[in-house]
């Protein structure tokens, strides 16, 4: 009967205790959970030939800009016509909110 466990109720000791607490302050910390980073895919810009048609979207989109101011902010995003949607829109205050109600 030596090999059998105790069915004796598990007394904690003050030396058991010790022994964990000891153990516990010597063990890294596990890292805290962080959700796995997003990937963002984001789409390649649209091919520019000669950026007419493009701007041509563009002034359509925001005709109180000046079709030089269109053409700049084009090429500042590299010919993306989403790039500068985006841009445009930051610019003219409306960042992708939706449409107000006329009253």
């Amino acid at each position: 009967f030596d090999d059998m466990p105790s069915l004796a109720p598990l007394q904690i000791t003050p030396q058991m205790m010790a022994q964990a607490q000891q153990r516990a302050s010597e063990a890294p910390a596990p890292a805290p959970w962080a959700p796995p980073p997003q990937q963002h895919v984001v789409a390649p810009p649209m091919p520019a030939d000669d950026g007419g048609d493009q701007l041509d979207s563009l002034a359509q989109m925001f005709p109180d800009y000046d079709r030089d101011v269109l053409a700049s902010i084009l090429a500042t995003c590299g010919g993306g016509i989403e790039e500068a949607i985006q841009q445009l829109l930051e610019m003219s205050g409306g960042g992708g909110g939706g449409g107000g109600g006329g009253g």
